[in-house]
């Protein structure tokens, strides 16, 4: 499971993370994906804007 991303491009830092809500119950479920996100538990995509030519990428993933 993908606990959060960090990409660094350039000046431009993008992250995500994943963010557990509790519901009426107290049951802990994961916050639904907006924009990217999760295809099927073992695949995670993430759009990264605005990217020049021959820019180096630093893409850092936790997981569990």
């Amino acid at each position: 499971k993908v606990r959060g991303v960090e990409v660094n491009v350039s000046r431009k830092s993008y992250s995500t993370q994943l963010v557990v809500m509790e519901d009426e119950n107290g049951n802990q479920n994961s916050a639904p994906p907006q924009n990217e996100g999760f295809l099927i538990p073992n695949i995670f995509t993430l759009t990264i804007l605005q990217v020049d030519g021959g820019s180096n990428l630093s893409i850092k993933v936790w997981w569990s």
